[in-house]
């Protein structure tokens, strides 16, 4: 498999300050630190299970929807220059993450964090980090935010790869009367759910067209953002061809089907090439007439279930077989 490597590009020429960081402590390969920054907590976790926010709060209340990360957990504190504002580091941040295709999910500042304008936000924050059960310390040696400031800043971002899922939480409590700029990584690293577990056949496939009229097949794999097909899916598109040259007076339509990630044309196109190459597939190597096969995408227009977690988008990133007459 390719391995892929994200690491950030340097946001601007300066020294890393790494002698200053406390022991044992280092940088994910992820992403790069804010320049000048210095490690002042650090947490990891083979396993680990965290709570991040994807919506606002109502008036000074805790985020309205969260999303549970599952997985390899690194928890980062950086000191950073106070000559740096809040706004300067999040957006360098934000301005990395896109140069590296990645997908920010939520994002939010001050007040707007709790829903409202208010110029305090501490029952968000609060909520979220407050606690122990993402490092098992005390709070006041993790990230506490000591100001009620309306320059903190939260976002929420997303980097899938082919081996892994990366989930990027980063937190900015601005300096504050006595208390330095802090930056807040948490980083999970999930492992994508096996899909194409259940084996279809011929047999499998008639049955299911015969009595629904059409089947999702989670075996036919595509590279990330592409119409690719991975050789891992030959052996599903093979029980097709067998299902196909076995019932001579039968049509399909190929249909596509991706999750809601990224934008909607981006999608629609690129369900419809998935379509397009599985067709070209089963006629090239397996000689079945192009005309029995219309291929067709659908996007994100005809979920099976919720794309609001990482099952729901595996489930409904898919290639169905529909009958036609």
């Amino acid at each position: 498999m390719k391995k892929t490597c994200l690491i950030f590009v340097s946001f601007l020429i300066s020294g890393m300050g790494l002698a200053q960081d406390i022991s044992g402590a280092k940088d994910h390969p992820l992403i790069e630190r804010f320049p000048d920054s210095k490690i002042i907590n650090y947490f990891q976790r083979d396993y680990n299970e965290v709570e991040a926010a994807i919506k606002p709060g109502a008036s000074e209340a805790p985020p309205a929807e969260r999303m549970v990360l599952k997985g390899k957990h690194t928890s980062i504190v950086y000191e950073a220059p106070d000559s740096r504002t809040s706004v300067e580091i999040m957006r360098n941040f934000e301005q990395a993450i896109s140069a590296i295709g990645g997908e920010i999910l939520f994002q939010c500042a001050g007040g707007k964090c709790d829903g409202t304008d208010a110029w305090y936000n501490a029952r968000f924050f609060a909520t979220l980090y407050g606690n122990n059960a993402r490092t098992g310390k005390a709070t006041d040696h993790y990230f506490p935010f000591e100001s009620f400031h309306q320059d903190q800043r939260y976002l929420l971002a997303k980097f899938p790869t082919e081996e892994m899922d990366y989930y990027l939480e980063i937190a900015i409590n601005p300096q504050y009367d006595a208390y330095p700029n802090k930056i807040l990584f948490e980083i999970i690293e999930s492992k994508p759910m096996e899909t194409g577990l259940v084996k279809v056949n011929a047999t499998v496939l008639k049955d299911q067209l015969d009595k629904e009229g059409k089947i999702a097949l989670y075996g036919i794999l595509f590279d990330i953002g592409k119409s690719t097909i991975k050789p891992e899916s030959e052996a599903e598109l093979k029980a097709v061809s067998e299902y196909l040259t076995a019932n001579p007076k039968v049509n399909l339509y190929i249909v596509g089907h991706t999750d809601d990630t990224g934008g909607f044309e981006t999608n629609m196109q690129l369900s419809k090439d998935r379509a397009e190459a599985v067709v070209s597939f089963l006629v090239e190597k397996y000689s079945i007439s192009k005309s029995r096969l219309l291929p067709w995408g659908a996007g994100p227009t005809s979920p099976k279930t919720t794309n609001m977690t990482d099952k729901g988008k595996a489930e409904n990133r898919r290639v169905e077989l529909v009958r036609r007459l």
